[in-house]
């Protein structure tokens, strides 16, 4: 069975022009953070999750925006042991856009690093 890495994923997202060169070198660039950060970034949950970060940034771009999380799923990723470094990671891609992420994505964001951190967790 043929699988695709995180960086291939990427670069079929950029060929079918669903995101932009900046968009690209974006997500590359949060996929060797995760990695330094002892994330599979092969993995199927992770492929996921960069994917859906390509698609934020694409809507960012755009100036679209998504519906919020609610408050009570919110609540339960604050309190989850990936939190800590879900939160840097939002800081990490807040410091490369230059720019503050809608409240929106953040949520989406924090919850998937979350659970990325939380999964590692448990395979180790």
């Amino acid at each position: 069975m043929l699988t695709l890495n995180a960086k291939e994923r990427i670069e079929i997202l950029r060929n079918g022009e669903v995101i932009s060169e900046d968009v690209k070198q974006m997500v590359l660039a949060a996929a060797d953070w995760l990695s330094k950060r002892q994330v599979n970034v092969d993995s199927d949950s992770c492929q996921m999750f960069i994917t859906h970060l390509a698609m934020c940034l694409d809507r960012n771009d755009r100036g679209e925006n998504v519906s919020a999380l609610p408050k009570s799923m919110m609540d339960e990723v604050r309190s989850s042991e990936g939190y800590g470094l879900a939160c840097e990671f939002v800081g990490y891609m807040e410091n490369l856009l230059n720019k503050k992420l809608p409240e929106s994505e953040k949520g989406y964001i924090l919850l998937h690093v979350s659970n990325l951190k939380e999964k590692e967790n448990k395979r180790d």
